[in-house]
């Protein structure tokens, strides 16, 4: 059985508000939802 561990991430971004909004999409997309 594999134990599933939770990894609290946060994203800064001082020059593009887009970068952190875009790092969270790809890292939900990697994480499949996790």
């Amino acid at each position: 059985m594999t134990e599933d561990k939770i990894f609290n991430v946060l994203f800064l971004c001082t020059g593009n508000s887009a970068r952190s909004i875009m790092g969270e999409c790809i890292l939900n997309r990697l994480g499949i939802g996790r």
